[in-house]
């Protein structure tokens, strides 16, 4: 992982996109298929499989989630340097109690957030940022 000023760095040139649309992220527990939909990004743990799919996909399908997410992408310049800004923007989260879901990435990884909590999340960003760029001056 980066050292602290070298992540102070990074944070200042992050690019923050945010996805058209809605999306949900889901389990579906072990034992049981994956529905029909197109997944657009998926994780094998424990408990299941854990999805991403477009909110009306999912909801046609009657597929269960949380919430309604809004999907964020960081963007960093190595895979390195994206562990640490989404370490430090997921902390930043947590702090803030955003619930967010991550995916991993190679120069780039993504955060889903409540859609009703986007604005406090970019909010967060923002202040990760200034921090950081008050660190390095």
């Amino acid at each position: 992982m980066p050292g602290e000023s070298d992540l102070g760095q990074i944070l200042t040139s992050l690019q923050v996109r945010r996805r058209v649309g809605l999306y949900v992220y889901a389990t579906v527990p072990v034992g049981q298929p994956l529905p029909d939909l197109p997944i657009m990004a998926m994780v094998s743990e424990i408990e299941g499989t854990s999805i991403v799919v477009k909110h009306e996909e999912a909801v046609t399908a009657g597929l269960a989630y949380e919430y309604e997410s809004v999907w964020l992408s960081l963007t960093t310049h190595t895979s390195l340097n994206a562990v640490g800004v989404t370490a430090t923007i997921a902390t930043a989260f947590a702090m803030s109690d955003i619930p967010c879901n991550v995916i991993a990435g190679y120069h780039h990884d993504h955060i889903l957030v409540p859609a009703d909590r986007v604005e406090d999340a970019l909010g967060a960003v923002e202040l990760v940022r200034a921090n950081a760029v008050s660190s390095t001056t």
